[in-house]
């Protein structure tokens, strides 16, 4: 409710803003297709598990772990209570802290990060797949792929070729017709108006302008 995520699309896409609506639309495709083009190459340089964000994020979590102590506190070696500067309960088996950090972020916290180096277990296999670098290639794997202008068709075929454009098929719907109600230009045009006098309202039978 408090992001401010289209300021931030419409600074990126500024240059957009005063352009008609189909220039505008090829502008933002423009930007789009460098950004992912962008992204992708970059990501190809990283060599973490975890995108260079998340991977820094892990690390400092990790620092924090020497000053924890972890105390097995359930019989089926799921539950662990962990010790500092607080007591937080985490359930590695649910992927679950009472601090909250693990579940906010999808990153395990300091206090699950101690538990599973207590198990001799692997941090990285605790961490949302989402945040790994394989997922990020992935999401910009797609291209988004260049568009000719209309005075340069894709194939020359298209330029060549009549399509002839037709509306859709129609079916008189079932029922007698609705009528059109008269407006009031048309019961105007429709008074009586007397051959005698001249006068609407009324005809020759009727007209008392000579009586």
């Amino acid at each position: 409710m408090t992001s401010n995520f289209g300021e931030m699309f419409y600074s990126w896409a500024s240059e957009a803003h005063e352009l008609p609506i189909t220039q505008m639309v090829d502008t933002i495709r423009g930007k789009i297709m460098e950004l992912i083009n962008n992204r992708r190459l970059a990501s190809n340089h990283w060599l973490t598990r975890l995108t260079p964000f998340r991977e820094e994020r892990l690390e400092k979590e990790s620092i924090k772990v020497c000053a924890l102590q972890v105390f097995n506190s359930g019989p089926t070696g799921n539950k662990f209570e962990v010790r500092g500067d607080t007591i937080e309960v985490v359930d590695i088996h649910n992927y679950d802290c009472s601090c909250k950090g693990w579940q906010l972020t999808g990153l395990p916290c300091c206090h699950a990060i101690a538990v599973i180096g207590c198990l001799g277990r692997d941090p990285y296999d605790y961490c949302a797949r989402y945040f790994t670098c394989e997922s990020y290639r992935l999401t910009y794997s797609e291209s988004v792929h260049p568009i000719p202008s209309e005075e340069k068709p894709l194939q020359k075929e298209f330029s060549q070729s009549i399509v002839t454009v037709t509306p859709p098929p129609t079916r008189r719907p079932p029922g007698r017709p609705p009528t059109k109600k008269l407006g009031m230009m048309e019961a105007n045009k429709r008074q009586l108006q007397c051959s005698r006098c001249k006068c609407t309202g009324h005809n020759k039978s009727t007209c008392k302008e000579f009586i």
